[in-house]
């Protein structure tokens, strides 16, 4: 699992029908920080932006969910529209329904578009004394 860069976390997912659910907000938050961010090929095929290869039995790993919980919450969010799985050969493709629109690096707030750098952090820690 990579662990570098951010993702962006709108405030707005408290009004998410399934935030109240810890399991299912964590495991989408999970698929948010999993999915990439730009298109790769993997084994001859094509990921693109908002999508990751994986498994249940891996998310279940990598969450501390129960793989059974894991597989509830997958359908309940492929339900609802928040997610797409295509199966491929011994695992699964989840594409992000509207990744583009949570991870895009421009942004809208209250009117002003924010243009958003990597070296926001550098800013941060040059002021510090």
């Amino acid at each position: 699992m990579m662990a570098e860069g951010w993702i962006k976390l709108y405030r707005k997912i408290t009004e998410w029908e399934w935030y109240t659910v810890p399991s299912m907000a964590h495991l989408f938050i999970h698929l948010l920080f999993l999915a990439n961010q730009k298109d790769k090929r993997w084994k001859g095929i094509l990921i693109k932006r908002g999508q990751l290869v994986t498994s249940a039995t891996s998310l279940a790993e990598q969450t501390g969910l129960s793989k059974r919980t894991v597989l509830r919450n997958l359908a309940k969010m492929i339900e609802s529209g928040e997610i797409v799985k295509t199966v491929a050969k011994k695992c699964s493709i989840i594409s992000v329904t509207n990744f583009e629109k949570y991870q895009s690096v421009t942004f809208v707030t209250d009117n002003v578009t924010d243009n958003v750098t990597d070296n926001v952090t550098d800013n941060v820690t040059d002021n510090v004394t």
